[in-house]
């Protein structure tokens, strides 16, 4: 029997206070239905975009990586939609790749950019090529980590009279006269600069301009160019016919520089990429950090001439430091001097080099030299140098020109 009917027969009336109340209760029953049913919705809404932003960033991961050519298979991931679309870029930038993925979202694009080079073993500390004249260690000066040294060997001295004071000359094992210049793949060297530039002016360029990667590089030129109170972030390449000059005042990150000299001022700071023909000086008390490249390379009318490069004391040098020979005129010098100042990374330098101060990594020379207060001239001498191949961070990635080990995130970009 249902209620109604039972008041039908017993005469009995609903009472207000009743109805109302059953009212209440009937429209709270709705609203807490309403509600849960609105946050059910919400919630598969929701749920049903993270799962496409997952597959978005599936997507944008798997076209980096096969961009870079880290992983071919991951290009079976792409596409999981019919509706699916990514675009993939790669373009050289100095000794090292651009690689770029993207792909449009709902509300904004997805980006993910990366500096790419070669990620391999350190190898030898230490390698000299066999010129039949003993290695010399004076001073503070040590090696640890394997080395590969002169037929005639190591020794300690005193030069200019300065005793040698490094406690163990080599922590390390040592193969002698087996020093040969390692191979790179020079080919870089030709396409430093990418091919979709777009030339401007420097009256064009605002002295505060920051470009992302996945954006098309710039690139200035002009006779001489002098830099002052220039902040610049991004793909912009700069290239002078005769020298580039670097102010204190500039804050570059990113940059690439070209000239036949290039001077960077005292205390400057910052990340590039600079190739100099015939010289480069870094001023004291700099700052250049990972990944940066200094490179001497002999190109055009300038080949047959000597190349110098130049750090100066107390500056501290995060990156790799290069310096090639001209195959056309062999008789041409390289000299480069490391004045009491940190290197974290790797030289590779077929000429002379007088180094003082740190160096935790790699080093390739053809010899070592050293000059005293009166101007002698030592062949072979290391003077106040510490070389610390084991002690380079594990996550140090050299540039592509190195040609070896396995391809590799050097930076993240944007």
């Amino acid at each position: 029997m249902c209620a109604i009917d039972h008041f039908k027969k017993t005469g009995q009336r609903l009472s207000g206070s009743a109805l109302f109340y059953a009212l209440l209760i009937t429209t709270l029953v709705g609203i807490v239905l309403t509600a849960l049913l609105s946050i059910w919705m919400y919630f598969r809404a929701s749920h049903q975009k993270d799962l496409k932003l997952w597959d978005q960033l599936t997507d944008l991961e798997s076209a980096y990586l096969y961009a870079a050519q880290q992983d071919l298979n991951l290009l079976d991931e792409l596409f999981i939609y019919g509706q699916d679309s990514v675009l993939m870029t790669r373009y050289h930038w100095g000794i090292y790749d651009v690689v770029h993925s993207r792909i449009p979202s709902s509300g904004k694009t997805l980006h993910k950019t990366a500096l790419l080079g070669f990620k391999g073993n350190l190898g030898p500390a230490l390698e000299l090529l066999d010129t039949r004249k003993q290695l010399a260690l004076s001073g503070k000066s040590q090696i640890r980590g394997n080395a590969v040294l002169p037929s005639s060997g190591i020794t300690t001295t005193t030069v200019n009279g300065k005793p040698f004071q490094g406690g163990t000359p080599l922590v390390g094992t040592a193969r002698n006269g087996e020093g040969q210049s390692p191979e790179l793949d020079t080919r870089m060297l030709d396409r430093i600069m990418p091919t979709n530039a777009t030339k401007i002016s420097l009256s064009e360029l605002a002295d505060s301009t920051t470009l992302h990667f996945w954006e098309a590089p710039l690139h200035l030129t002009g006779s001489k160019i002098e830099l002052k109170d220039k902040h610049w972030t991004g793909p912009i390449f700069v290239a002078a016919d005769s020298l580039i000059v670097i102010d204190q005042s500039c804050h570059l990150d990113g940059v690439i520089l070209q000239a036949p000299q290039i001077q960077i001022d005292t205390s400057f700071s910052g990340r590039l990429q600079a190739f100099a023909t015939l010289e480069l000086a870094v001023g004291p008390n700099s700052t250049l950090t990972y990944p940066s490249v200094l490179a001497i390379i002999p190109q055009g009318s300038f080949y047959r001439q000597n190349g110098r490069l130049r750090i100066d004391k107390n500056s501290k040098i995060d990156g790799f430091i290069l310096g090639l020979k001209s195959e056309v005129a062999r008789e041409s010098q390289l000299f480069a001097s490391l004045d009491h100042s940190d290197l974290k990374g790797r030289i590779v330098w077929q000429g002379g080099l007088e180094a003082s101060g740190r160096i935790e990594g790699a080093v390739y020379c053809d010899n070592f030299f050293y000059r005293g207060s009166g101007g002698q001239f030592y062949f072979n001498y290391l003077v106040d140098c510490t070389i610390d191949g084991p002690s380079r961070s594990e996550h140090w990635v050299e540039p592509l020109i190195w040609n070896q080990g396995k391809k590799q995130v050097a930076q993240w970009l944007d």
